[in-house]
């Protein structure tokens, strides 16, 4: 469910893999290269190469302005808007830090995106955001999460499984997708306590 997997992420090798060099050829990495590549320590990226580029130990495709990997700690997310996507399966089964900010440069955050990540605690989302992809925060501790008010679309079971218990749901939200909050094989079931709308919402009341 997160692509092709490259040839590394075979359990003995991926375990293994301790620093990245990408070379001065390398024009684009694809968003789920590295996605079960967890004890990464730091990314390398050869002078001269202006397609890739890494900060707050986040691996960035500069073209498309993606988030692609990010290292096992230390991770922070760049506001200077070199980032408009967290790429799919970026962050997945991450143990690093337990509190994650987005920046408003962020638009989509993709599927998979935090999926599994076990030592998150909490997730700030700013004003910016537009799209939150499938299972993109799936079995996670979450218990609340604040949705900025340019979010429009939550995918299908982006919050499978987790711990949300509050809800409130903007006034540009429009469309929340097949079993968004669902915890459980049961259709039904939720974890969800409350639920508020804002009052300028169309779609929801």
């Amino acid at each position: 469910y997160c692509g092709a997997r490259s040839p590394w992420q075979v359990h003995f090798v991926r375990e293994t893999i301790y620093t990245v060099v990408i070379g001065k050829g390398v024009t684009s990495i694809s968003e789920t290269a590295f996605y079960t590549c967890h004890n990464i320590e730091r990314f390398i990226v050869a002078d001269g190469n202006t397609h890739i580029s890494v900060a707050g130990n986040c691996l960035i495709n500069n073209a498309t302005k993606t988030l692609v990997a990010v290292c096992k700690a230390g991770v922070f997310i760049p506001d200077d808007g070199s980032v408009t996507k967290i790429g799919d399966c970026a962050f997945y089964e991450y143990s690093g830090e337990s509190e994650i900010a987005i920046p408003s440069s962020v638009v989509t955050i993709g599927a998979h995106a935090f999926s599994n990540s076990s030592s998150l605690e909490k997730v700030t989302l700013n004003e910016g955001l537009r799209e939150i992809g499938y299972e993109a925060f799936s079995y996670t501790r979450l218990t609340e999460m604040e949705f900025p008010s340019t979010l429009t679309v939550i995918y299908d079971k982006a919050f499978y499984c987790a711990d949300i218990t509050k809800l409130h749901i903007p006034k540009n939200l429009t469309e929340i997708m097949k079993d968004a909050f669902r915890y459980g094989y049961n259709s039904s079931s939720s974890k969800i306590e409350s639920i508020t709308v804002d009052p300028e919402n169309e779609r929801y009341t």
